[in-house]
C-alpha cells in the first residue's frame, strides 16, 4: 500500500526535485488522518496548456493497481482538441479505487 512504505516518501521528494528544475511542474498529496501520504497528482506545463486550451470536457483514464509495476492505481484526466487528439491533462497514483481519490487526481 502506498501510505505504508517508503515508497510515496521517496516520490514526494522526486516530485521536489522536479518542481526545483521546472517552475512550471506542479504537484499536490493528498494525506489521511495520520499524515500519511495516500495520493499523488502531478502537473507539467504542457499538461498545464493542453488543460487551459482543451479542457472543456475532461475524461478521467484509471488503471487497476494489478496491472502497472508499482501496483498503485494511475489515474490521468485528459482533454480532448478539436482534431480529436487526446491529451494527458495531469497524472496521478492514488493509494485506493476509492471515490475520494478519484476527485482528488481531478
Amino acid at each position: 500500500m502506498l501510505s505504508a512504505s517508503a515508497e510515496g516518501w521517496k516520490l514526494l521528494h522526486y516530485l521536489k526535485l522536479l518542481r526545483e528544475k521546472d517552475p512550471s511542474f506542479t504537484h499536490h498529496v493528498a494525506y489521511d488522518n495520520e499524515g500519511l501520504p495516500t495520493g499523488f497528482a502531478w502537473m507539467t506545463g504542457t499538461m498545464r496548456y493542453a488543460f487551459e486550451t482543451y479542457g472543456e470536457m475532461i475524461s478521467l483514464d484509471a488503471m487497476k493497481r494489478q496491472l502497472n509495476s508499482v501496483h498503485w492505481p494511475y489515474m490521468a484526466p485528459v482533454v480532448l482538441d478539436g482534431d480529436k487528439k487526446i491529451f494527458v491533462a495531469a497524472e496521478g497514483f492514488v493509494c485506493g479505487e476509492l471515490h475520494a481519490m478519484r476527485i482528488f487526481s481531478c
